[in-house]
């Protein structure tokens, strides 16, 4: 079922380089003395095409970003896949996504879902920089279980997580407000097609199992899936399946899906 093989030419040569090389090659790039030469430089770009403020985040994460490790399975498939005008990001993280949407699709109608009060700040100043007016930044969490709030917690920039409401109360957690799909279109007036882009840790199991209707107008969809309580992988895509999505291409864990 996943036997699905790339379109991509820089999949395919890296695929002839063995892990072990690869591996060494990435810590190098990515040690914090690259990231403190960015900082000093201060380009406002990635090797991706992507606008970003490197001073915005930690030295080694600095180099990632730069040199398109960060997020890299996700950004080659915007970059490559992306057709319509509205966009849809569910875990827009500390905007390294939105840096390229910004740069390769300036007039794209761009809605960024980030629950992580730390990350969002981030977000933020990513947007004032080189954002545009149309860019909506929605500080919520994807949530079905009909609470108004759920408990966050950060810990690195890209594993926060919603918690257990009443065990996992302390200093290092926060409420977060609540948001669904539906609601986001039904706020927003999404009346058109629209790109769905996902890494949010899980949560987008109840998306697919819960609010497949509101899937009507999405024709593209490209996501991290992650295996949790109730469901593998492997369900999540035969779910995808059977909603009238066609698995095009799938690199780890991020998949890309068009409508059938």
């Amino acid at each position: 079922m996943f036997k699905i093989k790339t379109t991509s030419i820089e999949r395919q040569i890296k695929y002839l380089i063995p892990e072990k090389l690869k591996k060494i090659i990435t810590n190098f790039l990515t040690s914090s003395l690259f990231g403190r030469i960015i900082k000093i430089l201060n380009p406002k770009f990635n090797l991706f095409n992507g606008y970003y403020n490197f001073s915005l985040v930690e030295n080694k994460e600095a180099a990632k970003i730069f040199f398109g490790i960060y997020e890299s399975a996700e950004i080659r498939f915007v970059k490559r896949f992306v057709k319509n005008k509205i966009i849809i990001e569910m875990g827009s993280s500390i905007g390294v996504t939105l840096g390229v949407i910004l740069k390769s699709f300036f007039k794209k109608n761009i809605f960024c879902i980030e629950p992580s009060k730390r990350n969002f700040g981030i977000l933020q100043k990513i947007n004032i920089e080189f954002g545009n007016d149309n860019v909506k930044l929605i500080n919520r969490a994807i949530d079905y279980s009909g609470r108004k709030h759920v408990l966050f917690k950060d810990a690195s920039y890209t594993s926060s997580k919603i918690m257990a409401y009443k065990k996992n109360f302390n200093n290092s957690t926060y409420k977060v407000k609540t948001i669904t799909l539906g609601e986001i279109i039904k706020k927003y007036q999404i009346k058109k097609y629209f790109s769905l882009i996902m890494d949010i840790e899980g949560s987008e199991a109840s998306i697919f199992f819960k609010d497949a209707k509101n899937l009507n107008l999405c024709n593209q969809i490209i996501c991290e899936l992650h295996a949790c309580k109730n469901f593998s992988i492997e369900d999540l895509v035969k779910k995808i399946q059977q909603i009238n999505f066609i698995l095009v291409e799938r690199y780890n864990n991020v998949f890309y899906f068009k409508k059938n």
